[in-house]
Order: C-alpha cells, then sequence, then structure tokens
C-alpha cells in the first residue's frame, strides 16, 4: 500500500480477476487506477493501449493501432527494468505476446475504415511482431523460457510476410528472422507464399 493509502497489489488483483472473467470495463477501470498510482507500470500501460485498440470506431481506429504498436518497444524495456523475478517478467511477456499475435487481424478492421490503410498496417503488425522479438532478445537473451516467446514472435512475422509478400516489407527481414529463428529451432522451415491481404475479422479479446 502506498502512503496515499492506494492499495496496489490488491488493485492489480483486482484487474487481473476482471481480466480473466473478460470483463472489460471493470479491467480497465483497475488498469487505470494503477496507471495514474504508476505511470511506468509495464502490465498496466499495455493494457491500457490494448483496450484503446479494441474500442477503436470508424476513423480513430488506425491512430489507436499506430499507438499500440509503438508503445510494444518502450513496454518490455519497463518489464525489463521492472522489479518483478523473472518468473513474473516471463509470464507478463507472455501474457502480451498471447494478445499481439492478433494484430493482423486488424487488417480488415483498418481497412474497411480507411482502404488505403490496408498495405501499412499489414507492414506495422509484421515489424511489430518482429520488434518485439527484437526487444525481449536484447534484455533476455540468455533466459531460455522467455527467449521462446521472443522466437514465437519471430515466427509469427515471418509467416505473415510471407503471406503477404508483396506488401513491402525488407525482403531481407526473411533470411534475417530465419536465421535467429533457427539458432534456438533449427527444425524450423520457411513457409509457404501466400498473396493475398485477408485474415479473419476475429480479434483476441479479452
Amino acid at each position: 500500500m502506498s502512503n496515499n493509502g492506494f492499495d496496489y497489489e490488491k488493485t492489480l488483483l483486482l484487474a487481473r480477476a476482471a481480466r480473466s472473467e473478460k470483463n472489460a470495463e471493470d479491467t480497465k477501470h483497475f488498469y487505470d487506477l494503477i496507471r495514474m498510482e504508476d505511470p511506468n507500470n509495464a502490465e498496466a500501460k499495455f493494457f491500457h493501449a490494448y483496450y484503446r485498440l479494441l474500442d477503436g470506431t470508424k476513423g480513430g481506429i488506425e491512430i489507436a493501432y499506430k499507438d499500440f504498436c509503438n508503445a510494444m518497444t518502450p513496454i518490455i524495456g519497463l518489464i525489463a527494468k521492472s522489479s518483478d523475478t523473472l518468473t513474473e517478467k516471463a509470464e507478463l511477456l507472455a501474457i502480451i505476446f498471447d494478445k499481439i499475435k492478433g494484430l493482423p487481424s486488424f487488417v480488415n478492421r483498418i481497412q474497411n475504415d480507411i482502404k488505403a490503410s490496408a498495405i501499412y498496417t499489414c507492414r506495422l503488425s509484421i515489424t511489430t511482431l518482429y520488434a518485439f522479438g527484437d526487444e525481449i532478445e536484447k534484455f533476455f537473451s540468455s533466459h531460455t523460457s522467455i527467449m521462446d516467446t521472443a522466437v514465437k514472435a519471430w515466427k509469427d512475422g515471418v509467416y505473415w510476410q510471407q503471406q503477404w509478400y508483396g506488401v513491402g516489407v525488407d525482403k531481407s527481414f526473411l533470411q534475417k528472422y530465419v536465421a535467429k529463428i533457427r539458432k534456438i529451432d533449427p527444425s524450423f522451415t520457411l513457409p509457404k507464399k501466400g498473396g493475398c491481404i485477408q485474415v479473419s475479422k476475429e480479434v483476441n479479446v479479452e
């Protein structure tokens, strides 16, 4: 409990409980309380950006999408520097990846709003997955359990770059990230090329 009477641990437990119960409004409420008390709390910052993206409406979802993607790198830095145990950091990074792996599913929503944004959104979803893995590697390269999450992010990035081969992501990234993946998973094979910018409209919602 802080000096002003705010019970941080209790509020965090309430936020997580609401999230597990798929109660979005209570989840947002409790994480917002944590953000007001501790603006650099990585978990609260992530879910603030995540729900802002899910709540995005016509004309605003593209901005929320960009903000969400741009938040990933600093959030991982905050996790790395936090006083949480390594196990707690690993768990939070795995939870975050479970949410960001659904980024490509926003392509249709944004395309429906602003059709010209589809290709840009495809590129951004791919490069965000790559950057997420890179940032984990930067701080946790010696921790196998955490690096597993980085590899999953790279694999998703490679998969979507192959699926959307024509959207303009640097082709050298494929060689770069396949090499990174194979250092940890030598059996990895490059997925076949797709070519259609079309994904499920389902989003991984709390």
